[in-house]
């Protein structure tokens, strides 16, 4: 049978089944790559986060272990720098 001169395995209903199937698998793959692209950049966002944050503790500590080494730091007492009172306790703490 024919409708307007097209063979009936030709119609728009044969035609639109199979471009649905296309088109919902092609968004099935996009969406799939938007969450793995999504999850890279979270992951690797978070690994540079805690590089740097490592880093940051690792030049503490060895600022601390130079400082000790060297017997602390020491600074004049002013009027604007006056010792920590905190640690009037602790002998030869200047205060």
């Amino acid at each position: 049978m024919q409708l307007h001169g097209v063979p009936a395995k030709y119609s728009r209903l044969s035609i639109r089944v199979p471009f649905r199937i296309l088109l919902g698998g092609w968004t099935v793959i996009l969406l799939g790559l938007a969450g793995w692209n999504y999850n890279t950049i979270v992951t690797e966002t978070f690994n540079l986060a805690k590089r740097e944050a490592y880093k940051g503790f690792e030049k503490d500590v060895m600022l601390r272990s130079w400082a000790t080494q060297h017997g602390g730091v020491y600074v004049p007492i002013t009027e604007t720098t006056q010792p920590n009172p905190y640690l009037s306790a602790i002998p030869n703490s200047r205060s």
